[in-house]
């Protein structure tokens, strides 16, 4: 709600918290999410099965049961390709692949 009590972001069933001007929110219709603005306009579709908060540009999300990164436009940063993903932490996030753990570094970190 704004200062005037005025809903900005319409009701669903789940939603996050507000990370680099974006919150994560569920779709119980089509069990995806997708996230939303602080005007309550939907910028990422609700195209994923699972999502994690912005961090340093890029969250993490999972479709077709594989995790990448987007950016806060949607566009697919790293492909969806690891089984697990963490969150970008100073430039690195933890992500497993072939049952094998390892560190990437934020391609928007220069």
């Amino acid at each position: 709600m704004d200062r005037t009590g005025k809903l900005i972001v319409p009701y669903h069933n789940r939603v996050g918290n507000f990370s680099e001007g974006l919150v994560w929110v569920h779709n119980h219709y089509t069990s995806k999410y997708g996230f939303m603005n602080r005007t309550g306009k939907l910028v990422v579709q609700y195209i994923y099965t699972q999502v994690k908060n912005f961090s340093e540009g890029l969250a993490a999300v999972k479709k077709n049961g594989k995790w990448g990164f987007i950016d806060t436009t949607g566009k697919l940063i790293i492909d969806n390709q690891f089984e697990s993903a963490n969150s970008f932490s100073e430039g690195l996030a933890i992500v497993e692949k072939d049952n094998k753990y390892g560190v990437i570094i934020n391609p928007l970190k220069k």
